[in-house]
């Protein structure tokens, strides 16, 4: 071989040599330059969003604020991802670079209840620690986007078994787009809200839209999305101890790579915890599941603390129904079938079953002897607690009793004398003459304790007969003090403030087809003044029954009488 040959074939073979060098140094650097570039725009990676303070659940939202009169709430809530939450993978190696490998969120989350139906709530959320892979990893701490709530309540109460409210959450970016913990953009998001209770069953669903920018990283697509959630529980031990398990996610409906609806861009979580009562503190604990493989979504623990003020939930409760009294047809037009009526001999509205008057027009009276009867001679003379024994002769003013020979006895109901009708007698009261709650046997046993008695909560119960009865419930036993007018009667609660400011809202009652329109606290000077406001002018009569500590007032409503024959 000619010399300058064998140099022209050194110089090629060299030349092959680099350039093999140089590809198998490139190449590597090109992978690794893939998987750890920058992300071009910010995001948010928060997945989970607590629902506001005072809420049963913990992402969840319920439909309802507390009644109670305190206006702010208040949580701390955190929460740390179990796996990571933002992953590459090269498509040629299948190399992996956890982006994002964990999260520990804080959340400074406070609401305000101005009326009972209006709700307003800010959530700050804090990323503490964030750690990751590569220099796209995110820096900690920072701060996220801050979300704005409204929730306005349509239908229901605090412990109703419906409750449903329309509401909107508005993100404002604030956070850092650079630790992806902020879109840089205005998010929001419309949703329905609905809620309630059933005895110890609670439960809550929401449904929203999230407008939010468009955004495909390569990691990940965002943007706007159909949005779900669905939570259920048992309350226990007299709602100290509440136990459930919740689902919220979303469905991505922006993406340009036909990827709407798929668990790689729509993110579902679930959640089971608990929560404990302590007054107005609540503790909560959870840990759930990602159920999806969006980025964000991923399996975590949640702890919460809250300040969340609640009304004492009441059930329902329901009176057995009398007996019925004897029927018999009443004059019907042609064709039409008899109806059945009770028997009224005198036409008095009082069926002869419970009239001791039944061949005279009387009307209804609290004591049996004097039902149906027309009313006392005395009918001028006050009458406090309508028994028909006028006030002068009536040992027991404020209560309705009976007429006896013994003078000291006569208006008193059976059983052993309570002149002051605070459910303690009087032989055993140290102040016969003063309603009081202290009720322990000591040298003050039945005497005023400190401070006002509390009406607590208001009611109404309708009667299977068309009767009804009214109560409020008291902390403390007080003195009655009842009066009466045309179509309305009311009793003082004396020395009572009201507790609760929803508990001054009238309760109407006027479909329940009784003689109550309505029912209203309203307080006064000298305590707080329960009103009835009657379809009728018809005698209701009043008893104080004492319940562990407290009290109940319940007034017994009849009902109304029967229209005169022919109307």
């Amino acid at each position: 071989m000619r010399r300058h040959e064998r140099s022209s074939l050194r110089r090629t073979v060299l030349g092959c040599a680099s350039a093999i060098a140089l590809l198998s140094v490139a190449w590597p650097a090109a992978a690794q330059s893939a998987l750890d570039q920058s992300f071009s725009e910010g995001f948010s990676l928060l997945r989970f969003d607590p629902a506001p303070a005072g809420d049963r659940f913990f992402a969840v939202s319920d439909a309802s604020a507390s009644d109670a009169e305190e206006m702010f709430r208040a949580m701390l809530l955190g929460h740390y991802t179990l796996k990571p939450t933002l992953v590459r993978v090269d498509a040629d190696t299948g190399e992996r670079r956890e982006i994002v490998s964990s999260q520990l969120y804080g959340h400074l989350d406070l609401s305000m209840v101005p009326a009972s139906w209006l709700l307003l709530n800010v959530d700050v959320p804090v990323a503490l620690v964030q750690s990751g892979e590569g220099p796209a990893a995110p820096d900690s701490p920072a701060f996220g986007d801050v979300r704005l709530t409204a929730r306005a309540r349509v239908v229901g109460s605090e412990h109703a078994p419906f409750s449903f409210a329309p509401a909107v959450d508005l993100w404002v970016p604030t956070g850092s787009e650079d630790n992806l913990t902020g879109d840089g953009s205005v998010r929001v998001q419309p949703k329905l809200v609905a809620s309630g209770r059933a005895g110890a069953f609670i439960y809550a669903v929401n449904a929203g839209f999230l407008v939010r920018e468009y955004l495909d990283t390569g990691s990940l697509e965002v943007g706007n999305s159909l949005t779900f959630g669905a939570g259920a529980g048992v309350l226990l031990l007299d709602d100290v101890l509440q136990v459930g398990g919740e689902l919220h996610g979303g469905g991505f409906l922006a993406s340009e790579r036909d990827d709407n609806f798929a668990s790689s861009t729509s993110p579902l979580e679930a959640l089971f915890g608990v929560k404990l009562r302590a007054s107005d503190m609540v503790f909560g604990g959870g840990i759930g599941p990602g159920l999806s493989d969006a980025p964000g979504s991923a399996p975590r623990v949640v702890l919460s603390i809250a300040y969340a003020p609640a009304t004492p939930y009441q059930a329902p409760s329901a009176e057995p129904a009398p007996e019925q009294p004897p029927t018999e047809a009443a004059p019907t037009e042609p064709g039409e079938a008899p109806l059945a009526q009770p028997a009224d001999a005198d036409g008095d509205g009082v069926p002869d079953s419970s009239d001791n008057c039944p061949n005279e027009a009387g009307q209804q009276n609290a004591v049996p002897s004097l039902n149906g009867c027309p009313a006392p001679v005395e009918t001028s003379k006050s009458d406090r607690d309508g028994d028909g024994i006028a006030d002068e002769s009536d040992a027991c003013p404020d209560q309705s009793g009976a007429s006896s020979a013994d003078s000291s006895r006569n208006g008193c109901p059976e059983g052993p004398l309570d002149t002051d009708g605070d459910g303690i007698p009087d032989d055993k009261d140290t102040c016969p003459r003063e309603a009081a709650s202290q009720a322990d046997g000591g040298a003050k046993n039945g005497c005023p304790g400190d401070g006002p008695a509390e009406a607590t909560y208001a009611g109404f119960r309708p009667a299977p007969n068309g009767g009804a009865t009214v109560f409020v419930q008291l902390t403390d036993a007080v003195k009655i003090e009842p009066s009466a007018g045309k179509a309305e009667v009311s009793y003082l609660m004396k020395g009572t403030k009201v507790g609760i400011r929803n508990n001054r809202n009238p309760l109407l009652a006027a479909e329940f087809g009784s003689a109550v329109s309505r029912a209203q606290l309203v307080p006064e000077k000298d305590g707080v003044r329960l009103v009835l406001n009657l379809k009728a002018d018809v005698k209701t009569t009043h008893r104080l029954v004492r319940l562990g500590k407290g009290a109940v007032l319940e007034v017994s409503v009849p009902p109304l009488p029967a229209a005169p024959a022919g109307n």
